[in-house]
């Protein structure tokens, strides 16, 4: 998740760690759903709430 705060697309993130990004969209997603949000910005609060 620490890419994703950084701003980097599922396709950098999946070049970084070797997955595809299948994998990285399917880990965001299953993050998002144990907040119970669909948005990326809400993830993004809550991962980093000091620059939101």
């Amino acid at each position: 998740m620490q890419l994703v705060t950084q701003g980097l697309t599922s396709h950098q993130i999946a070049q970084q760690l070797f997955v595809s990004e299948h994998t990285v969209g399917t880990h965001r997603r299953n993050a998002l759903a144990k907040l119970g949000s669909r948005s990326l910005h809400h993830l993004l609060q809550f991962l980093d709430p000091v620059a939101s």
